[in-house]
């Protein structure tokens, strides 16, 4: 059993089945305390690290769309920080003012940099489309196992 740091803490926990949470190297939920104003980053998130190094990760979005973990993509792994990638394609929206309506979002590029010393994290999104660059920063806790 894993302890858990919040009530969202404890969904994203519970998301990753059993046997892979079991056999992560490191696991960590991340809480940010900046998000942009345009909300296209949730604010918690977890990643859990396989003994193989590959990162899972997992949010309110990825929930949404895909409704379990996705694997990322390490693109820098080193003793001071490890940065991953993962797209999320097809959200949908209710359209403000609207009680049917729906928008669709544009895919998202998102690049997450953990830095290992300070647990802290930063995440940057690329909007297909868009120049702006919505980002977050926060702060990392590893998820104990029991």
């Amino acid at each position: 059993m894993m302890r858990y740091l919040s009530a969202l803490g404890l969904a994203l926990l519970t998301a990753l089945p059993t046997q892979a949470a079991a056999q992560a190297k490191e696991a960590y939920l991340c809480k940010m305390s900046y998000v942009s104003p345009d909300k296209f980053i949730p604010r918690e998130m977890a990643f859990w690290i396989g003994p193989d190094g590959q990162v899972t990760v997992f949010d309110a979005y990825i929930r949404h769309l895909a409704e379990k973990p996705i694997a990322a993509r390490v693109t820098t792994d080193t003793a001071k920080r490890l940065t991953f990638k993962w797209s999320l394609d097809g959200m949908e929206a209710a359209k403000r003012g609207s009680t049917t309506g729906v928008t669709r979002l544009p895919n998202s590029r998102y690049t997450a940099t953990w830095r290992k010393g300070t647990n802290l994290i930063t995440v940057r999104v690329a909007l297909e489309g868009f120049d702006n660059r919505p980002n977050a920063r926060g702060k990392c806790a590893p998820i104990e196992k029991r």
